[in-house]
């Protein structure tokens, strides 16, 4: 096998392993995010804020990790100062307030959404699949 074949099929091996990396993110950010969900507009949560709080209704307890890989998940490398997650969640905070939802801050583990506070947040949101399922 020449220099250039040998070349070659490393370079379509890595291609390979590039697919399925990708994949392997794309199945842990739906783990991580994706929960079929519509927050109320006058919450006005961006995109970063509103996977927050999606991680969060997914796992109940999000650390700072796991949240920066589910906003984050396709800007490897790329991704900002940890500290905004902590500008992320005084917006949700912010927005939630009014309606007596509370997230909980837990020193050393992340944050966590007690159950009734999950079910009251939920309550004022649409959620598609019971919509679709009960027009059937």
């Amino acid at each position: 096998m020449t220099l250039l074949e040998t070349l070659q099929a490393e370079n379509e091996a890595q291609a390979v392993r590039i697919l399925e990396l990708e994949d392997e993110r794309d199945y842990l950010k739906a783990q991580l995010v994706d929960i079929d969900v519509i927050f109320p507009d006058r919450w006005r949560f961006g995109p970063k804020p509103e996977a927050f709080l999606r991680c969060l209704l997914k796992r109940n307890r999000v650390t700072r990790d796991a949240a920066m890989a589910a906003i984050y998940s396709g800007r490897a490398g790329d991704e900002p100062h940890d500290k905004i997650l902590d500008v992320f969640l005084h917006r949700v905070r912010e927005a939630l307030e009014p309606d007596g939802i509370k997230i909980d801050t837990r020193r050393g583990r992340g944050w966590e959404i007690r159950p009734d506070m999950k079910a009251k947040l939920l309550s004022f949101c649409i959620i598609p699949n019971k919509t679709t399922r009960a027009a059937s």
